[in-house]
């Protein structure tokens, strides 16, 4: 507002130069106008630009935290849905797939726990595992397909194990990495205690 201001002034001032026959005034007048106007417009686009960039980095920090909340709260319905599926299906079961199906399950859920508040690759396998694997797997198998039914739950177990252990894994690579930069940040010199 006050660049606004300065450049009403100074047009006014070279209008009025050269009206009173002041040319060469007017003419310097003039120039610093359009100076004026040139840095104006200048800070002006740099204030856009800042404003732009800004707008981009919140809107994408703001799309982040949506997809964290969309794969929380598909990740709930996932573990609702897990249990609805082991109490449906574990009664029409032979008493010697229950076992397996339990354990299935179970290393679902620990895969789940081990991959909450994940947007990777990991994730959206357990979930599908959870929502679309596992349960067309169950509706697909007859009596006669018990034999096979126990190799593909212990397939699916034994994935569901691998993610949660390298989930697992990857966290305490984190923690570990952090409790030694906290360590040299804040305890420079001391040795690293080994609770492992």
């Amino acid at each position: 507002m006050a660049g606004i201001a300065a450049l009403g002034l100074l047009l006014i001032f070279s209008v009025v130069a050269f009206v009173t026959g002041h040319g060469a005034l007017g003419a310097a007048l003039l120039a610093l106008t359009l100076l004026v106007v040139l840095v104006i417009g200048y800070l002006g686009l740099q204030t856009a630009q800042r404003g732009v960039r800004q707008g981009r980095r919140r809107a994408a920090e703001v799309r982040e935290d949506l997809n964290l909340d969309r794969a929380s709260l598909e990740q709930r319905g996932a573990e609702r849905d897990l249990i609805r599926l082991l109490n449906r299906h574990e009664s029409r079961l032979p008493a010697t797939s229950r076992p397996q199906l339990r354990a299935t399950v179970s290393a679902m859920h620990a895969a789940m726990q081990a991959t909450r508040g994940e947007l990777g690759r990991e994730a959206y396998e357990v979930r599908q595992a959870a929502q679309e694997d596992l349960p067309r797997l169950l509706e697909l198998a007859g009596p006669e397909q018990q034999a096979d039914l126990a190799e593909a739950l212990g397939l699916i177990e034994r994935r569901m194990g691998q993610i949660a252990d390298e989930q697992r894994q990857r966290q305490r690579r984190d923690y570990d990495t952090q409790r030694e930069y906290l360590r040299g940040k804040y305890a420079p010199g001391e040795a690293l205690s080994d609770h492992d």
